[in-house]
């Protein structure tokens, strides 16, 4: 029948979308496309497509370093260690693997802004950067330039925009219009730091 010629259909995807990466230990498949966690060499990864979005050692005593371009020797790491000492609430629009947490000091306040409530349940069930955090953590669900747009009284020391869609950041995030809207989040003296990196644009 077409019901069991679907289910059948879903099991292959399944078992194929399983199979298709050594070392994925999750996958799955929503409106916004397919992500995947995989474990290679004593480090988990999140994939959006082909793109990733987050790693974390496997092993517990090092959970709470952040690797890739998110670590202590990157500029984020760098711009953090310059400027965020006297930093006492961030927000960050884009959640991934939740890498940013692990800059978290006691005493600060974290909001994420993340689209995809399935980015962060895998965030939340398959990374520790969260819940290892010094921090005190908020994740907000939806659209991250209309969340802030709703955050009436939100004043942040820093907003750091690490939105993509794959590898690319979603457009409407970066019109002069959102940037008005992440202006008024941002207390006196804040600032803004922006992921740019892209495989389309140069938007250095």
């Amino acid at each position: 029948s077409a019901g069991l010629a679907a289910l059948a259909l879903s099991v292959a995807w399944a078992i194929a979308s399983a199979g298709s990466h050594s070392g994925t230990a999750y996958s799955l498949r929503n409106f916004y496309g397919v992500y995947s966690v995989r474990d290679q060499d004593g480090v988990r990864s999140l994939f959006h497509g082909n793109t990733e979005h987050g790693m974390q050692f496997l092993e517990p005593a090092k959970q709470s370093e952040p690797l890739s371009y998110y670590g202590f020797a990157s500029p984020l790491g760098e711009a953090w260690s310059e400027a965020g000492a006297g930093w006492r609430s961030v927000g960050v629009v884009g959640l991934g693997a939740g890498s940013l947490a692990a800059y978290g000091r006691r005493g600060m306040a974290m909001d994420f802004y993340e689209l995809d409530p399935d980015v962060a349940e895998i965030a939340g069930r398959w990374f520790t950067y969260l819940r290892l955090s010094s921090a005190t953590i908020r994740v907000v669900t939806g659209d991250g330039r209309l969340s802030l747009e709703r955050a009436d009284g939100a004043a942040y020391d820093a907003l750091i925009l690490d939105a993509f869609s794959s590898g690319a950041v979603p457009i409407h995030l970066l019109t002069k219009e959102a940037f008005a809207v992440y202006l008024r989040r941002l207390k006196p003296d804040g600032v803004i730091l922006l992921h740019v990196s892209n495989r389309y644009l140069d938007l250095r």
